[in-house]
């Protein structure tokens, strides 16, 4: 569930197990609490959503939704943008909390690879954050300020959640990393610090 700060409807990632197709959905409802959208369907009649458990939207008014092992993202009036699957094909995804940034990128919770995948508004691999050092195994949820630019990280196998004061450079749109770039060069690469480990 999320309510747009675009619009203030509120959007909502369903998955329908009462009948045997179990179909998913994305549902939106403006401020009366009236249905104004179901987002269920590609432009050939596929099915779009699987097991959606996260939702949120871009700054362009893109629909982010984490469906288990992909992120599946949509435009504002439900129309299929693209699904990323990991960095690779080979290496997967297994997505949790999501979130976005004043530069339009995504950012996924990876219980698979145990990082926070940074991706483009397009799709586009840029870096990753590897929060083992730091004592988060299995990052489960993410949050994003704007206002004070902090990045929130829970952890879903320790009851620990690090804040990262986040400043993300324009110039660094483009940015790429490979598998082999270290946290720390990652972290600096992308201006963001730990803050600090708050125990809940």
């Amino acid at each position: 569930m999320y309510c747009s700060l675009i619009t203030e409807d509120l959007l909502i990632a369903i998955k329908d197990t009462d009948d045997f197709s179990a179909r998913s959905k994305v549902v939106r409802y403006n401020q009366r609490g009236q249905l104004t959208q179901t987002i269920q369907h590609d432009n050939t009649g596929l099915d779009l959503f699987g097991n959606p458990r996260y939702i949120t939207e871009n700054k362009n008014g893109d629909i982010v939704v984490s469906d288990f092992d992909a992120v599946v993202v949509t435009d504002s009036d439900g129309r299929y943008r693209f699904t990323y699957t990991g960095q690779t094909l080979e290496s997967g995804i297994q997505t949790e909390g999501i979130c976005t940034n004043s530069l339009f990128h995504i950012l996924i919770c990876d219980t698979k690879s145990k990082t926070v995948h940074i991706i483009d508004k397009d799709g586009k691999y840029l870096s990753n954050l590897i929060m083992g050092k730091l004592g988060i195994f299995a990052p489960h949820s993410l949050g994003y300020n704007a206002t004070n630019d902090t990045l929130w990280v829970g952890s879903k196998n320790r009851d620990w959640l690090c804040v990262y004061s986040y400043r993300p450079k324009q110039e660094l749109t483009d940015v790429q990393s490979n598998s082999s770039t270290s946290n720390d060069k990652c972290l600096a690469d992308l201006q963001i610090m730990p803050f600090k480990m708050l125990r809940t």
